[in-house]
């Protein structure tokens, strides 16, 4: 990787050699001292640029998190109108089948009766047939 000409590393670099500081005894604690700076100032220059590619990335993912949670509101809505139509179809088959008890019982009651029902009186007038 190469350093741009005009960047502080680079000027920084060329100062440590025509120092002569790259040669000598106690080098590797100068070289190391360049490091740390170099360091310092990476993290310094790269802050801003940093930011805003975070901030341009979390916009990003927000409008993506934001747009599956819209989706979900109409996921949720339509099977919350499921379990009501479902619930619904129940208690009509439900009520149905009482209705059908209740009449059969009904009938059971006319027939045991020892007094005589006109016709016009079974359940028939209900909408069912006697059994």
């Amino acid at each position: 990787m190469s350093v741009p000409r005009n960047s502080s590393a680079r000027v920084q670099k060329l100062s440590f050699v025509e120092k002569n500081q790259h040669v000598g005894p106690g080098v590797k604690f100068r070289v190391l001292g360049l490091f740390e700076e170099l360091a310092k100032e990476t993290v310094t220059a790269a802050n801003d640029p940093a930011k805003d590619l975070l901030t341009t990335r979390f916009k990003e993912v927000e409008k993506e998190i934001s747009k599956v949670l819209r989706s979900d509101e109409d996921l949720i809505d339509s099977a919350a109108d499921a379990i009501v139509e479902s619930h619904q179809a129940i208690v009509v088959r439900s009520d149905a089948q009482r209705r059908k008890r209740v009449l059969m019982q009904i009938d059971e009651i006319m027939e045991a009766s020892p007094l005589p029902w006109p016709e016009e009186a079974g359940s028939g007038e209900f909408g069912c047939e006697s059994a």
